[in-house]
């Protein structure tokens, strides 16, 4: 995969665990400690995904969430929620890029690894998606093409000059 995931909590010890994960996946992850850093981080250089809190002092995972989207290319990046106060509110899986939500401090790491891998494979998926499209246009060259490139020649016709002897030229 390229590219990496960005961590956004205002919690050391649950971007300690998520990068843990990450690492353990072969993903590499980032780190920020809050949404202003995190939108900062994403302008220079945008991740795959990102697993963002909602509840974080200053810029909320809310409001974070919503800037992102306006950014060139954020309504690409795939969104894991994190966050104390939500039980499974389905409403938060509506919103736009966002593959799933983690309640925080009881989510186990299987649930984690599970919307990781998600997240990660919905750019996986566009990005094979893009080859297919690439493979197919190349599949759709019209087959004069390519006997226009033998000069024409059947392949008989070449078989018997490539076994002809020197002493026969």
């Amino acid at each position: 995969m390229n590219g990496y995931v960005l961590v956004v909590d205002d919690h050391p010890d649950v971007r300690r665990l998520v990068l843990d994960v990450l690492d353990m996946l072969g993903i590499e992850g980032r780190e920020a400690i809050n949404g202003e850093e995190a939108l900062r981080i994403v302008r220079r250089d945008p991740p795959v995904a990102v697993v963002l809190d909602l509840m974080m002092p200053d810029l909320d995972g809310f409001t974070t969430l919503s800037r992102l989207r306006n950014l060139a290319g954020g309504r690409e990046i795939s969104v894991v929620l994190l966050s104390a106060l939500v039980e499974d509110d389905p409403r938060l899986s509506l919103l736009p890029g966002v593959v799933g939500t983690l309640r925080k401090g009881s989510f186990s790491v299987d649930e984690l690894i599970c919307l990781l891998e998600r997240a990660v494979g919905r750019e996986k998926a566009r990005a094979e998606r893009r080859e297919a499209q690439k493979r197919n246009a190349a599949k759709k060259a019209p087959p004069a093409e390519a006997a226009g490139k033998t000069g024409g020649r059947n392949g008989k016709e070449q078989k018997e000059e490539s076994s002809a002897s020197p002493s026969d030229a």
